[in-house]
């Protein structure tokens, strides 16, 4: 492994850590075995080689030669490298009510925006970023719509994804894009799961808020056939009780509890995946996700929508060619062909969520292909990466009201190149990371038609190309101490809707510029296997100095409509710490604290100076875990998990005229499973406090919540 060293056991014996077979050539390792055998047959005393000989041969009998070797896991290829990166398994997380928004909140750096409670839209903001500053991928697929530019993560269903890895202010070479916050990549295959038989798992969970959620899991491998089939259920009626200012934040006197209503909605969720490999070097992988979400839109909890529904289908699929040790074992490659097609369906009759009856049927589909290539030339000390992605975005709207009428629509190209180098130095203890990305992207505009029986007229094409230079280190300092530094400019393409306008209050800008960021971060790992009565230690500190340019903000133009301009600048400074450790192996501890300073940087005297909104000064994490808690029976163990979550005051609005209180969410749960029948039952109490409070404007979240989940893991593992 890079910067990884190789040791001998103390018994004679070789262990190659982290070996990876790449980087040692197959020549090197005949070689190593036969000084071995000639060392283990020169030690008579301790070793009683006997040899017999037969007719026309000479057979020796030699002492056995072990060599072993810690499996590489994906950890090396996500920790090696110099950015900020985090990764989180979810095995433990099914057990319990938890979704996609609520396990990234957890993590260092990431701050969820919400609109409500389970079920909710949600989206994902990165060290003070915007939402549409940073990329959601499943499994490498782009998620982002093209026509918001942010990704609604509430809809993901967390019992297909295996692992969550997080790229703070920076996104890695394969993943192709440049964007400003980072990314976030939801994997769906399980990297540690390489032993043959099929295994079979079933979860049932009910709660508050008459919310049910049920899941089905049958995935192993039979011969050379990995396969994985997923399906899921979720609803809620989401009708829990708020405190409501009335529209009159200022006057306490009118203020009342009040039931959430239209706040339902039912998830329903199938993947299923199949890998085979077709050489011994040669792996193809084909996936599909078929999400469909159905819900009412509650809007504000001052005014109330009885009857504005939403409806989402979303259809994700790819399919992956994976080739390992290409050209005499220096190269990998892999070919990934995706698709994201999305149908959004929105009926407000009444006019409550905006100030116009609204019924819509819509259209965006994202297609395209990329081919990353990692190229380790056996004489240098270089690592050689290469990226080119192809993508096409369309964007097809569809009015019902007060007539059907169709397009224009909206239409991009997407050309992304990336060549990364990384240099080896000083044995390979420091990694000097050099990158360089070229995004090129065409939008195509259309004028609507004249008359409904005409076609749109053409406008014409707008092409621009922008650069995202990237350098780095990670150095070695000891086994346990590694510093790690990082520059890069990043950017982020304008949302269809600022582009193109939606045909209403938005007046679309053919003109605007890419957002663009400038991020500089550095910091510290620590990481030890056992010190004193801990074990598992790992410590990371860093700093980070962003600035952004070109904001994108909408201004009025008339009465009725606003459009977008490149005016806005901000400017973002923080600090990450997270560790995580376990206690005597019987406590295992995990957190995480962010401290961001966040203000406007730009010209206009009203906003600037101001701190970000949606954006705390401070934020902490701290869980505790007590596994294997004997219950008095036989293969009956029980654990406990504890969360709190402290959010800092933080404003909702540019102007900070809206600001939330300070709050901590706590989160109690108890598992009792019996290892030989594979049941486990879990109780939670989610919210314990009733903190009752508003993360986006008007929008209120639930308060105390319980949820009882029962599951059974059944299956044969060879």
């Amino acid at each position: 492994q890079r910067g990884s060293s190789n040791r001998g056991g103390v018994d004679g014996t070789l262990k190659l850590l982290s070996y990876r077979p790449k980087s040692l050539p197959a020549h090197v390792c005949f070689a190593i075995l036969l000084v071995l055998s000639s060392q283990a047959a020169a030690q008579g005393k301790t070793s009683h080689i006997r040899a017999q000989k037969a007719p026309g041969d000479t057979l020796y009998r030699i002492p056995e030669i072990v060599v072993t070797a810690n499996r590489r896991t994906g950890d090396d290829e996500i920790f090696s490298g110099s950015g900020f990166v985090a990764s989180l398994e979810m095995r433990g997380r099914k057990g319990r009510m938890d979704d996609i928004p609520s396990v990234l909140s957890s993590m260092v750096g990431v701050r969820i925006k919400q609109y409500g409670g389970l079920g909710s839209f949600a989206t994902v903001s990165i060290r003070g970023s915007s939402s549409n500053q940073v990329e959601i991928y499943m499994d490498g697929v782009p998620l982002n719509d093209p026509f918001t530019g942010v990704a609604d993560i509430s809809d993901l269903p967390i019992g297909n994804v295996e692992r969550i890895d997080l790229y703070r202010g920076f996104v890695p070479e394969e993943l192709g894009s440049s964007a400003i916050g980072g990314a976030v990549n939801l994997v769906t295959e399980n990297r540690k799961e390489d032993s043959s038989g099929v295994r079979f798992e079933a979860a049932s969970s009910a709660g508050s808020f008459n919310t049910k959620r049920y899941r089905l899991s049958l995935h192993g491998k039979t011969g050379r056939l990995r396969f994985k089939l997923n399906g899921g259920f979720t609803s809620s009626a989401g009708d829990f009780v708020f405190p409501n200012d009335m529209g009159t934040p200022e006057n306490e006197s009118d203020d009342e509890e009040t039931r959430r209503i239209n706040n339902d909605f039912t998830l329903r969720s199938l993947l299923a995946s199949a890998a085979v490999p077709i050489t011994n070097r040669v792996i193809i992988k084909a996936a599909h996700t078929s999400i469909h979400r159905e819900g009412g839109v509650p809007g504000i909890g001052s005014h109330q929508s009885a009857k504005a529904r939403a409806e989402r289908s979303r259809r994700i699929s790819y399919v992956k060619l994976n080739a390992h040790r290409l050209l005499r074992g220096t190269t990998n490659a892999r070919l990934n062909v995706f698709e994201n097609d999305i149908e959004e369906r929105f009926s407000d009759p009444d006019g409550d969520i905006t100030s116009l009856r609204q019924e819509t049927d819509n259209r965006v589909t994202s297609r395209g292909a990329s081919l990353y290539t990692d190229f380790l030339p056996k004489r240098l000390p270089v690592d050689i990466k290469l990226l080119n992605e192809w993508r096409t975005e369309r964007f097809h709207p569809v009015s019902l009201l007060p007539h059907k009428t169709e397009g224009p629509d909206r239409k991009r190209r997407l050309l992304s190149s990336s060549v990364g180098l990384d240099l080896y130095a000083f044995k390979e203890s420091v990694i000097v990371s050099l990158n360089e990305k070229r995004l090129w992207h065409e939008n195509e505009f259309y004028d609507p038609p004249a008359f409904p029986w005409l076609p749109p007229t053409p406008q014409g094409k707008v092409c621009q190309t922008s650069w995202s230079p990237h350098a780095g280190f990670r150095w070695h300092i000891s086994d346990a101490l590694t510093m790690k530094g990082n520059w890069g400019k990043y950017t982020r393409l304008p949302t269809f809707l600022e582009l193109f306008g939606n045909l209403g209050s938005v007046t679309g800008n053919s003109g605007l510029m890419p957002e663009s960021g400038e991020n500089k971060d550095i910091g510290f790992v620590y990481s030890v296997g056992n010190l004193s009565f801990l074990s598992g230690i790992y410590l990371e500190a860093a700093y980070l100095d962003n600035s952004v340019e070109n904001l994108i903000l909408f201004f009025p133009n008339s009465q009725y409509t606003s459009k977008p301009s490149n005016i806005g600048k901000a400017r973002i400074r923080g600090l990450e710490l997270s560790f995580s450790a376990s206690f005597k192996g019987s406590v295992r501890l995990s957190g995480n604290y962010t401290h961001l300073d966040a203000h406007d940087t730009g010209p206009i005297p009203y906003y600037n100076g101001n701190r970000l909104a949606s954006t705390p000064s401070d934020e902490a994490y701290v869980g505790v875990e007590l596994p294997g808690i004997a219950t008095g029976f036989e293969n009956v163990k029980a654990k406990l998990n504890y969360e709190a979550h402290f959010i800092g005051a933080n404003y909702l609005d540019r102007a900070n005229m809206k600001e939330v209180d300070a709050r901590t969410i706590q989160n109690v749960s108890v598992t009792i499973g019996s290892s030989s029948s594979g049941i486990s039952f879990t109780l939670e109490a989610k919210n314990i406090t009733n903190n009752t409070i508003s993360d986006v404007s008007g929008f209120p979240l639930p308060g105390r919540s319980f949820y009882a989940t029962c599951t059974i893991k059944k299956g044969e593992t060879k």
